[in-house]
């Protein structure tokens, strides 16, 4: 009987079951507990104290972590936000994990107004802050996207020199951080646009061009009632974390790596190998990694990612 199913029980008997100072306290009226139900408490015990922990850390846990996808047995996998700091962009990703697999997202300061923070470092204490609120201890399981590659690689530095164990580290799409700098972006943007503009047809070309200003002509010069404050504090998160990033550099790390990339080149991940211990490719062809994080196209992302948490989890239980 799993945790929730045997709390179910326990309330139409008026058992109350409660934590106090990390144990498990019962307190029941007279006849409640048979020997049977005595059985099964002592049975899911551990099940029991991670259940009420994790509902007491969900209780006390701020703004900053967003219970993407909370429900499930396994342990939790802290997803990192990019540079926005917008961490429902992994919803979709989410919902195609494990369904005992539980996701939470980590925000930084600076979209509720308070002041953004301005180095890598800085990020990665906030946010794991955040993260131990509902995880007391290791091992613990960190992705991130984008910029937030950047901040969970910083984030899993800082837990291994505190003595913790990170079970887990990938990086979906996440540019080495020397590629935040103004002439790599430059570089990539021109690319871009070239790409398009000399692939296909005149009528193809002509078409790119046509939608890129018909966009441009139809963004509003101002934004919905009620919406420009919090398009500005995220436009000030987002031009903070791009120049923390791009002056972070990062060392060695004494763990495993693994990379969740397309195929686009300018992410630089063999810059990313050389630096840890081992790391593991998961190649994800086709579409761009933006695109691949849509609903429609999540499936191979959200595959190859449950597989390392599959193995994690594996190692986790030895």
């Amino acid at each position: 009987m799993d945790a929730v199913a045997l709390l179910s029980m326990l309330r139409e008997r008026d058992v109350k079951v409660w934590l106090e100072d990390g144990r498990l306290k019962v307190n029941a009226p007279a006849g409640a507990i048979d020997a049977d139900l005595k059985a099964k408490l002592a049975d899911a015990k551990a099940e029991l104290l991670a259940y009420l922990e994790r509902a007491e850390a969900m209780r006390r846990a701020s703004s900053y972590l967003v219970p993407i996808k909370p429900d499930g047995k396994r342990r939790p996998l802290f997803a990192l936000s990019g540079h926005g700091g917008d961490v429902y962009a992994l919803l979709p990703m989410a919902r195609a994990l494990h369904p005992e697999q539980p996701v939470f997202g980590v925000q930084p300061p600076g979209l509720d107004g308070s002041a953004p923070l301005e180095t890598i470092a800085d990020l990665a204490r906030f946010e794991i802050e955040q993260i131990r609120s509902v995880q007391r201890k290791g091992p613990y399981f960190l992705v991130g996207h984008c910029a937030g590659g950047t901040i969970a690689y910083e984030a899993a530095q800082q837990l291994l020199a505190a003595g913790e164990t990170v079970g887990l580290l990938g990086l979906i799409g996440a540019p080495f951080p020397v590629m935040f700098r103004r002439t790599p972006q430059a570089c990539v943007y021109v690319a871009r646009h070239a790409r398009a503009l000399t692939a296909g047809s005149w009528a193809d070309r002509g078409e790119y061009v046509r939608g890129k200003l018909n966009r441009r002509l139809s963004d509003p010069e101002t934004p919905p009632e009620g919406s420009a404050e919090a398009l500005g504090r995220r436009r000030r998160v987002e031009a903070a974390t791009v120049v923390a990033a791009a002056a972070y550099a990062p060392k060695s790390y004494a763990g495993e790596l693994h990379l969740f990339m397309t195929a686009e080149g300018w992410h630089g991940p063999s810059r990313w190998r050389r630096l840890a211990r081992t790391a593991r490719d998961h190649a994800i062809p086709g579409l761009g990694v933006d695109e691949r994080l849509l609903a429609p196209n999540v499936a191979p992302l959200a595959s190859a990612l449950q597989r390392a948490l599959d193995e994690a989890n594996r190692s986790d239980a030895a």
